[in-house]
């Protein structure tokens, strides 16, 4: 059983995802299916969900006959992947007859760059999958991610939450705190797509520590999507493909704030 991955785009989407999981929990698990990749984890303080789906198709090659799910320690696979240089291609290796362990390869043709071998050490994990319920959202829109990782870095240095007012005219992002506060405004018009629900003004509230690890994945793909409803989870999601395939995606719930 086993994938490879050879284009360098998806190489580093791969493992720049994998590397930065370990700033919302030190073990996952990762479900590898007939028809592809699937993740899912809770944060350690019940804030922050993530899911994590790649198809068969997204791999250069995909080998997995039947259901295995691994106990992966983020940790670890973050110094793993910490190794990958530009020109390598990755295979992992799962023998069942080992069964607690994993095999990670790095290989090159250009004999500048060295070939790379690991053993990872599994984990044992049970963890059950949520069921995460279908919502319509009240606001939803796309924006650049460069432009939104480089927003929610800037709000967190002047404050620990973030306010969103939403309504069919503008969109506010602000954060207050003891160093002053920020308000950034955007134009609907400077966005790559919107949409509300007609007559709908939306303020909501959510914490910038957690909502800029979530940022940290806009070096990923070009633009983030974005959804808002009224007491439920603030929904982003970023495409891993150029048609926006819902099989091929990191989607990042964050639990809204309220006042005491």
């Amino acid at each position: 059983m086993n994938l490879t991955i050879q284009d360098p785009t998806k190489l580093y989407t791969f493992t720049y995802i994998l590397q930065n999981i370990k700033s919302l929990n030190d073990f996952v698990e990762i479900h590898f299916k007939p028809d592809g990749l699937y993740m899912q984890t809770l944060d350690s303080s019940k804030i922050t969900i993530v899911e994590f789906k790649l198809s068969n198709k997204w791999f250069d090659g995909y080998d997995f006959g039947e259901n295995v799910a691994m106990g992966i320690n983020t940790n670890i696979i973050s110094k793993i992947f910490s190794t990958y240089q530009k020109g390598h291609s990755m295979t992992i290796t799962y023998d069942p007859e080992q069964g607690d362990t994993l095999d990670i390869a790095f290989t090159c043709e250009d004999k500048n760059v060295l070939n790379k071998e690991f053993t990872m050490p599994l984990v044992d994990l049970d963890e059950e999958q949520m069921s995460i319920p279908e919502n319509e959202s009240t606001a939803q829109f796309s924006i650049s991610s460069a432009n939104f990782g480089n927003i929610i870095n800037q709000l967190f240095n002047f404050g620990e939450s973030i306010e969103i007012n939403c309504n069919e005219e503008n969109i506010d992002f602000t954060s207050n705190g003891d160093n002053g506060s920020m308000k950034v405004k955007i134009d609907i018009d400077d966005l790559n797509e919107f949409a509300i629900v007609e007559d709908s003004s939306l303020e909501l509230r959510y914490s910038l520590q957690y909502l800029n690890k979530i940022a940290v994945y806009s070096k990923i793909c070009k633009n983030v999507e974005i959804n808002l409803t009224e007491n439920y989870p603030l929904q982003i999601n970023y495409y891993l493909d150029d048609e926006n395939n819902e099989n091929n995606l990191l989607k990042l719930f964050l639990a809204p704030q309220y006042d005491d």
